[in-house]
Parts: C-alpha cells; sequence; structure tokens
C-alpha cells in the first residue's frame, strides 16, 4: 500500500516518514535525499518482483519434471 501511494505521487518529494507515520514532503521533513528513498523504494519493488517471478518459473518447470518422470 504504502509503495503504491509513494510511487503514484509526480512530486519526488514526496514520501512516507517511518518516524512519525505519516506521508509528507520529506524535505521539508528534514530527510535530506528524498529520490535516493524513492530510487530504492522502486529498486526494492523490482527485486521483488524477479524473485517472484523467478520463483513461479522454477516451481513451474518442477511441475512439468515431476510430470514427466
Amino acid at each position: 500500500m504504502t509503495n503504491k501511494r509513494v510511487l503514484s505521487s509526480d512530486n519526488f518529494k514526496y514520501g512516507y516518514n517511518a518516524a512519525t507515520g505519516k506521508y509528507e514532503d520529506l524535505m521539508a521533513a528534514g530527510i535530506i535525499d528524498p529520490s535516493k528513498v524513492r530510487y530504492i523504494l522502486k529498486l526494492l519493488v523490482l527485486s521483488t518482483a524477479t524473485l517472484v517471478v523467478m520463483l513461479l518459473f522454477v516451481l513451474d518447470m518442477s511441475f512439468y519434471y515431476l510430470l514427466s518422470h
């Protein structure tokens, strides 16, 4: 939920401040580089999606292997 809300915003300064539990302008809240926060968030989302796809592929291949033997 947090990822979708932050990534859908056009303002690169907007994000989730874990210290306060609020969505806000991170620069105004004193977080130095909100663009780095967004970059890391996108990287984590992409990494998670890649792992899920690879897991599904491995499970699918294992299923076909078991059926053929």
